[in-house]
């Protein structure tokens, strides 16, 4: 079975998450990000929201999360209480804002700061970047 589902693998996990070595401690915050379980996304809000974890370990907390919609919650949220570390926060926004779920989007627009394009505009999502590129697509396959 999984280490988290055995009896003391939660607590395993915790401390394996705050080991000395960090990419040791990485790894591990990158397969529980991979996990995308309920328990998975509590551990990684945890470590996200730490600013005395290592930057490497809290980048890869904050991918994890950001991989499904209980994640997102949780960044949206250590987010809104200004407890998401300051030097993710951009990673976060930047992958936020590519989210399917266009209330997270916004949301991370809102709280986060965003990817910006050489004029200071926040990039546009990927989905309207899409569009525009399949209009731009079509419109040139038109002859007059």
């Amino acid at each position: 079975g999984l280490l988290g589902d055995i009896d003391d693998g939660p607590k395993r996990l915790r401390q394996m998450l705050h080991a000395e070595s960090v990419p040791d401690a990485a790894a591990v915050a990158k397969i529980l990000g991979l996990l995308g379980n309920g328990r998975a996304t509590k551990m990684l809000g945890e470590v996200a929201g730490d600013p005395e974890q290592p930057f490497d370990v809290r980048n890869h907390a904050v991918v994890g999360l950001a991989r499904n919609k209980g994640g997102e919650k949780v960044l949206l949220d250590l987010a809104a209480s200004k407890r998401l570390a300051a030097d993710t926060r951009m990673l976060a926004g930047g992958i936020l804002a590519r989210s399917g779920d266009a209330g997270v989007r916004k949301r991370a627009a809102e709280l986060l700061p965003q990817p910006q394009q050489k004029d200071r505009e926040p990039l546009a999502s990927i989905d309207a970047r899409s569009k525009c590129s399949r209009i731009r697509q079509s419109s040139s396959a038109v002859t007059p």
